[in-house]
């Protein structure tokens, strides 16, 4: 909680608390002077933490609030800001996603796939791979579609064709708009950058490609991130996650205090003993230890 202000990775065990960490760190930081609260952003990964976020923090009765949501949700909020900025309407989310691939895949959806369709080309956004290589790219990391390469290719063309004709957009645009939009035009970078001065990401493990880009867009390279994650507990791989991420964060940020949380005070210690073995016999390193 009270680790120097700068890069902080934290390396936290199952039960050891990471969630009272970083609302305590941003408590801290807030009381000490050492951050705006109204300049402090937590990312999460659902919107049950979010909230369980905020109710913690609402106990320390601070001056202020952060902004704490998704990456979806941040990402969103940029994002409609950003349109607003330039007097452009703001897109409709789609709200059937099935039957927008359906009739994009024409006669190939009677066969099912539908939804396989998508969860790969969720993964290629998730992965910032364009439609042309997305076919090698998911044949490479052993993920199978339900089409042949080329109509593989023409489909997701199709799709993110027919989006842009109907004016609609899926959860996936909100990422990818921010972050290149955020490269294209350094004012809307630096407008993101001025509302966001102190970031956390929580479970930082699960995050996949887009989701750090997004990170480094906010971050803008300046050394005030508090970021806690267990590579023992990824879970997102599905969605594109790379548990790598996380295991290369010290490296990639620079400069960085890692620290770690090894003890448990969920389970009782013959649960944290079977994950122990279970943990080393994957050839996982990361020691955790329980607390009566």
């Amino acid at each position: 909680v009270t680790a120097p202000v700068g890069i902080v990775v934290v390396r936290a065990g199952a039960g050891s608390g990471k969630t009272t960490v970083l609302t305590r760190r941003i408590a801290w930081r807030t009381l000490t002077g050492t951050a705006d609260i109204e300049k402090t952003l937590a990312i999460t990964f659902t919107r049950q933490a979010a909230t369980e976020m905020r109710t913690r923090l609402a106990r320390f009765e601070l001056e202020g609030r952060p902004t704490i949501g998704t990456f979806h949700a941040i990402a969103r909020r940029l994002m409609l800001q950003n349109l607003e900025d330039r007097n452009r309407r703001a897109p409709v989310i789609v709200n059937n996603r099935s039957s927008l691939m359906s009739s994009c895949m024409g006669d190939d959806a009677k066969h099912g796939g539908v939804m396989d369709m998508l969860s790969a080309i969720d993964w290629a956004h998730a992965h910032m791979i364009a439609p042309d290589a997305a076919a090698s790219a998911l044949a490479s990391a052993g993920i199978k579609v339900p089409l042949p390469a080329l109509r593989f290719t023409e489909v997701f063309k199709t799709y993110e064709q027919t989006k842009r004709k109907r004016g609609v957009i899926d959860l996936n645009d909100f990422m990818t708009s921010v972050v290149n939009e955020a490269a294209r035009e350094p004012r809307f970078a630096e407008s993101i950058r001025f509302q966001y001065r102190h970031v956390s990401v929580d479970e930082a493990q699960d995050m996949n490609p887009l989701q750090y880009a997004l990170f480094e867009e906010i971050r803008g390279g300046r050394p005030d991130v508090f970021v806690v994650g267990d590579p023992l507990q990824a879970i997102y791989g599905w969605n594109g996650a790379d548990r790598m991420l996380f295991d290369t964060l010290p490296d990639a940020l620079g400069h960085t205090t890692v620290l770690s949380l090894p003890n448990n005070y969920r389970c009782p210690p013959h649960i944290v003993h079977a994950a122990r073995h279970v943990a080393l016999q994957t050839g996982e390193a990361f020691e955790i230890e329980a607390v009566r």
